[in-house]
């Protein structure tokens, strides 16, 4: 076999992973099940880790499998599992069709930067907030590249085929709803994105050798690994190819030494050794990396680095209705998705990867900017000015990869209560113009919000014990600028009772002879 093989077998692997996990989050057709989905989620490791401590499994154990291969061979999981690394690996592939002129060259490890922002991350987990997990985890920022950026536009190219092809009275493809979320949200997935871009078609894998948490976690680890790549000097010819081609940037040709914990193990260099001096070998010091003094100054200079500040400036926008009321409408607990349990449970395991955004058939689950204050920063939350919950649909708490949100039957799922809808008489329609509504009662699928009489017409009331914080009544509100009824979030999601009032099955006559 072949060095270049290896190499080959290392992309096949990688397309493998990164094609169904794009379409896992840009589908809008259901191609990909529920029983295919967690195969391919599972082995992220983010996610992995944090729902083997929510839901120990079988399938939320494939962070201890990324564990091991890191143990024997490095980081693997960078080159083959991450979605965001294959990602990185086409867009240097893109720039080099276009230029070959761009080499890279050995570079010393930012060592501070990178094992800060590591250490930085797990502090802040450990202290309760997941922001900054949110903003640097590849997994997540891959999810909120795809079904931010990339799904708007095959929907758009799908309608765009639907509607040509209706043209001609051919109706197979079928056109989709065309929504987009928040711009600030969208806006910070779009820099995100050239970010990752820009940096690894100049510099290769630097994203992952600086600012990825997990890259930095498993660098680490991979110092203990029992293979690692060497140089023969006996064999090698000093021709400097292998570091032209090094996306990590860390094969030093001087002093013929490979830095193993920002390998990636793609095998570039193993495919350009014309004299086959760079082998996989057997690790027989343990560690394999020299004594480095910026470890020590970056632990002497810990107490100095700054948390990172976030400026909040978002401004809801208003359903355009036709009555004009006074009351302001202020919530105090957002409405977190069906299967969280609860804000706490939620908060503490969610990584705003966005797959509960992109399974959602009413877009209702929408990433928020500091609806959980700056710990939550881009968690999902249940957005009832834009849509509301359908009561026959758990698609969410299907596919969430960190057990942020557990499964949920339907028949579970129809008596969770989320929050609990308040209403607000003095902007209702029925006190203000003294016309006819009922919007809300009539939207409500478990018929929560009854009507009652009010001065020869119909004021809606709210029974707590039915409402399941669904949101439909919200929505359906015609109210400006204020809602008259809303949904408050349960800190802990609670059971509602089944209304039986409408279950009542009604006799149908029978008539025994034909009646004309």
């Amino acid at each position: 076999m072949t060095r270049r093989v290896y190499r080959s077998f290392r992309i096949a692997f990688g397309l493998f992973f990164f094609i169904p996990l794009l379409i896992i989050f840009v589908d809008f057709t259901g191609i990909i099940g529920d029983k295919i989905r967690p195969v391919f989620t599972a082995l992220q490791f983010v996610p992995s880790v944090i729902k083997f401590i929510t839901v120990p499994a079988l399938l939320t154990s494939g962070f201890i499998l990324i564990t091991l291969l890191t143990l024997l061979y490095g980081r693997v999981y960078c080159s083959v599992f991450c979605p965001l690394g294959v990602l990185q690996d086409i867009a240097g592939y893109i720039r080099k069709r276009f230029s070959s002129r761009i080499k890279f060259l050995y570079t010393a490890p930012y060592n501070f930067l990178r094992y800060g922002l590591l250490l930085a991350t797990v502090l802040s987990v450990l202290g309760g907030s997941m922001v900054l997990l949110n903003l640097l985890d590849p997994f997540s920022g891959f999810g909120r590249i795809s079904f931010q950026l990339a799904r708007p536009i095959i929907i758009g190219v799908n309608n765009i085929i639907s509607f040509t092809l209706s043209r001609f009275g051919n109706y197979s493809v079928y056109p989709q709803e065309f929504y987009l979320g928040d711009t600030f949200v969208i806006s910070f997935a779009l820099v995100f994105f050239l970010t990752v871009v820009v940096m690894a078609a100049l510099r290769g894998r630097l994203y992952c050798n600086t600012l990825c948490p997990v890259g930095s976690l498993l660098g680490l680890i991979s110092k203990f690994s029992l293979f690692k790549f060497v140089i023969k000097n006996d064999l090698c010819t000093e021709c400097g190819a292998c570091g032209k081609v090094c996306k990590s940037e860390c094969i030093d040709t001087e002093s013929k030494d490979i830095d193993m914990s920002r390998c990636v193990v793609c095998f570039n260099c193993t495919s350009v050794c014309t004299s086959t001096a760079i082998i996989l070998e057997r690790n027989s010091t343990g560690t394999g990396d020299k004594y480095d003094p910026s470890r020590r100054f970056f632990v002497n200079k810990l107490g100095s680095i700054a948390p990172l500040l976030l400026t909040y400036a978002a401004v809801k926008d208003s359903i355009l209705v036709y009555v004009i009321n006074k009351v302001p409408i202020l919530k105090k607990n957002p409405v977190t998705p069906p299967g969280s349990v609860g804000r706490e449970h939620f908060t503490s395991r969610c990584t705003a990867c966005g797959l509960c955004v992109s399974a959602c058939p009413t877009h209702v689950i929408q990433p928020s900017l500091f609806s959980y204050g700056l710990e939550g920063f881009l968690q999902p939350a249940m957005d009832y000015s834009r849509s509301f919950c359908n009561f026959e649909c758990n698609q969410c708490t299907l596919v969430c990869p960190t057990g942020a949100l557990l499964p949920v039957s339907l028949e579970q799922k129809k008596i969770s209560q989320l929050g609990k809808a308040i209403f607000v008489k003095d902007n209702c329609v029925v006190v203000t113009q003294k016309s006819e509504c009922g919007a809300c009662s009539e939207h409500c699928p478990t018929k929560a919000v009854t009507m009652v009489p009010y001065e020869k017409l119909f004021l809606p009331e709210v029974r707590d014990k039915y409402c399941i914080g669904c949101g439909a009544c919200e929505k359906a509100c015609p109210t400006k600028p204020y809602k008259a009824i809303y949904v408050e979030g349960n800190f802990e999601h609670k059971i509602a009772e089944k209304n039986r009032e409408n279950r009542k099955e009604k006799k149908e006559e029978v008539l025994e002879e034909f009646p004309f």
